[in-house]
């Protein structure tokens, strides 16, 4: 198991933050029902923080399979933040 370091999000309103805790759900199973916190499912861990002061968004994994890169996660929530920025709707 290996730890990434980790990823910072600006500009996050509450509209965006509320979307990406939705789509997360979504495609992951991962609840994230606070503004900040740890999670672990199916050997990862990942922590959050986002403050809506500030609109600064972290995340990190900071447990996971090893032989599954951080760019290959970090990708796929990347994707995510995109998708509620632009404002199109969850798919």
């Amino acid at each position: 198991m290996s730890a990434c370091e980790p990823i910072i999000f600006n500009g996050i309103t509450q509209e965006k933050w509320g979307c990406i805790k939705q789509t997360v759900q979504q495609k992951t199973g991962i609840v994230i029902d606070t503004e900040s916190g740890t999670t672990t499912r199916s050997a990862f861990t990942v922590t959050w923080n986002c403050n809506l002061e500030t609109q600064v968004l972290t995340f990190q994994v900071t447990d996971k399979p090893f032989m599954i890169p951080c760019e290959t996660i970090y990708s796929r929530f990347r994707e995510v933040v995109a998708v509620c920025e632009s404002g199109d709707p969850v798919i």
